[in-house]
């Protein structure tokens, strides 16, 4: 700030004027930030930090003087954590901290077992969280594939650490029924008879 001393003239003194200056300097903090580590869909974690050196003025709460924010990012990665100043009449001096987000771990999906036909569209491999399945379904008795990937090689892993897609057989077996055939017996020149059968089992 720029301060103007001035002196009235009188009988003793000749008026005159002197410019000074005046210099308020800012008040120094320092700020010590926590490193913080979540998993991926995790709720944002409140940014810790403790305060080790400066005092505040006018009880002035930390809050009315800076802000510990972290760079902008939601997917799995590391990202800084940092001071902004509020009140530009402190400094704040600071080490940026690592705001680290894992990715999540998946447990692989299996096949399903048991599977008969049935003339009925059968799930051979379960859709779960962090992953998708290509060809889960079937209809006909045979051996099937289902292809699964995960829905973001990034944020998500596989229990063993990897991220590779997966092909995994699944089985609809054929459903059984059993026929047995009535003997019969007739004489030659009557009408032909009409064939018995006995079934065991249900058709689909």
């Amino acid at each position: 700030y720029k301060v103007v001393i001035t002196v009235p003239e009188s009988a003793t003194y000749k008026k005159a004027s002197l410019e000074v200056s005046l210099v308020i300097a800012k008040r120094e903090l320092i700020v010590e930030i926590d490193n913080q580590e979540v998993t991926y869909g995790d709720d944002e974690e409140a940014k810790t930090y403790e305060l080790i050196a400066g005092e505040k003025a006018f009880n002035h709460k930390d809050e009315d003087v800076f802000e510990v924010v972290r760079s902008e990012g939601d997917n799995a990665g590391t990202y800084d954590i940092y001071v902004e100043i509020i009140n530009d009449n402190y400094t704040v001096l600071f080490e940026k901290a690592s705001y680290v987000i894992n990715p999540k771990v998946v447990v692989k999906p299996t096949a399903i077992t048991g599977l008969v036909y049935n003339n009925e569209l059968l799930e051979g491999v379960k859709d779960n969280e962090g992953y998708s399945v290509e060809d889960g379904f079937a209809i006909e008795a045979d051996t099937h594939i289902a292809y699964v990937s995960l829905d973001s090689k990034q944020n998500y892993v596989w229990e063993d650490g990897t991220t590779s897609d997966l092909e995994i057989e699944y089985v609809i077996a054929l459903r059984q029924i059993e026929v047995v055939i009535d003997d019969q017996e007739v004489t030659y020149g009557d009408d032909e008879e009409t064939l018995t059968y006995t079934l065991s089992g249900d058709l689909a």
